[in-house]
């Protein structure tokens, strides 16, 4: 996520699209989600969100897309503007077209775009308050994190790219910043002094999203409750941890932070 000073969101509520899955391997989503258990958590997680002053904006599901509520992955915000990804997973592409027209709808300055043959999903970019950190991965390519780079540079950011170790399907999953200077991060994902500059929070992390949290207004944190190692060194650290079940949506290999989109 982005460094957490943000109070204003987009979100995707599920309704149809989420729940009507053809052929599961081919979305990259595990069966047997729950609807009414997803809605439920998904609407706690809205509530959370309200609670700590985050205005929502909602977008719609895109048609055939069971994965279009994450929406963290359709595009990358920085500046008051945004740069159009390319999605990496074949069975998204045409949420970040449809994603850029929102946002457009909405007053937001298109900065740049990545073209094929590059591939960047908005969870393999974490922007801080001067750096960005870019991963690739399954779904970002080395193209795709070069010409993000180079957009980026245009913008006066510094950027860190990685080849990252672990289970998670962007950097994302394994990695967030929580304060304009700290980082949490999972324990040996990532290059030495990929964080040089920032204070470090290590975890230890056995599943995909380790290291993926929303941090709001700098102390708050959201994490999925499963996520042990994070929470405990969250807290001991100083933080007020909100733990939420989102079982249905990891299901779905997301976890929390892919479900937001920060506006600010």
């Amino acid at each position: 996520m982005s460094y957490g000073e943000f109070n204003r969101a987009i979100l995707c509520k599920p309704s149809q699209s989420s729940f009507n899955v053809s052929n599961y391997e081919f979305h990259n989503i595990n069966p047997g989600i729950k609807r009414k258990l997803a809605i439920k958590q998904f609407l706690n997680l809205e509530n959370t969100l309200k609670n700590l002053g985050v205005d929502i904006v909602y977008t719609n599901e895109l048609e055939d897309h069971p994965n279009s509520v994450f929406v963290r992955d359709t595009a990358v915000i920085v500046k008051g503007g945004f740069i159009r990804v390319k999605m990496g997973l074949k069975s998204r592409r045409g949420e970040e077209e449809k994603m850029a027209y929102f946002l457009s709808k909405m007053g937001l300055d298109e900065y740049g775009r990545i073209d094929p043959p590059g591939t960047l999903e908005g969870g393999d970019v974490i922007i801080g308050k001067n750096v960005v950190f870019i991963g690739i991965s399954s779904r970002t390519n080395e193209e795709g994190a070069r010409q993000m780079s180079k957009i980026l540079h245009s913008l006066d950011f510094e950027v860190r790219i990685a080849k990252f170790k672990g289970p998670f399907l962007h950097i994302g999953g394994g990695m967030s910043l929580i304060g304009e200077n700290t980082v949490i991060y999972c324990k040996d994902s990532f290059p030495k002094n990929f964080f040089k500059g920032f204070h470090k929070i290590e975890v230890s992390c056995d599943n995909f999203i380790g290291g993926n949290v929303i941090s709001i207004n700098g102390n708050n944190i959201v994490a999925e409750k499963r996520n042990l190692s994070a929470i405990d060194k969250l807290k001991r650290h100083g933080f007020n941890v909100i733990p939420i079940d989102l079982s249905e949506f990891v299901k779905g290999n997301g976890g929390p932070g892919c479900l937001v989109l920060p506006l600010d």
